[in-house]
């Protein structure tokens, strides 16, 4: 039993093997609630307070602490604010496995048994290699990246693109 016609079989493998590539990031990391990024703000004192990044304006952030109270830091006393954003496992691991079976359909395709040897190739090619290539990606996308921000003695072009930057990852 055939799958596909032979004559626009390729057509119709590539297009099903875009579509699952497409949508399988996508579906491996589902939206969530949005969250705040963590920060940790040291003040001019040299204080350090952390908390859940709620609100960020022109003159001030809200940060909301691990018992849950709201605390309100002026921009004027912050002297950095250092946070980490963690990766997703989930992703990596979709697009190790994409890469894959893309290239296990290519080499597939190539050979001389046709479109159900393209896709015997492209599921060889996603369980194969792809476990292992999804596992490295998927360790590789879970690196957390460090960013700090200054904002002593930063001149306001500085602060303006810092709080840009902040105003991205507040969850208001």
């Amino acid at each position: 039993m055939t799958i596909f016609k032979k004559e626009n079989g390729f057509k119709q493998f590539f297009a099903l093997l875009v579509v699952v590539t497409l949508i399988c990031p996508g579906v491996l990391s589902a939206k969530k609630e949005k969250h705040g990024a963590w920060l940790k703000v040291t003040m001019q004192d040299m204080q350090v307070v952390e908390g859940e990044l709620l609100k960020v304006s022109d003159s001030d952030i809200l940060l909301m602490s691990k018992s849950g109270t709201g605390i309100t830091i002026p921009l004027t006393e912050i002297r950095t604010i250092e946070y980490k954003k963690k990766g997703k496992f989930g992703t990596g691991f979709a697009v190790g496995m994409s890469i894959s079976m893309v290239f296990g359909g290519i080499s597939g395709a190539r050979g001389h048994g046709g479109v159900e040897a393209a896709i015997f190739q492209a599921l060889l090619g996603g369980v194969v290699l792809g476990i292992p290539s999804g596992l490295l990606f998927g360790v590789a996308s879970l690196r957390p990246v460090d960013k700090t921000f200054n904002f002593r003695n930063a001149p306001p072009e500085q602060v303006s693109k810092n709080l840009e930057k902040l105003k991205a990852l507040a969850r208001f």
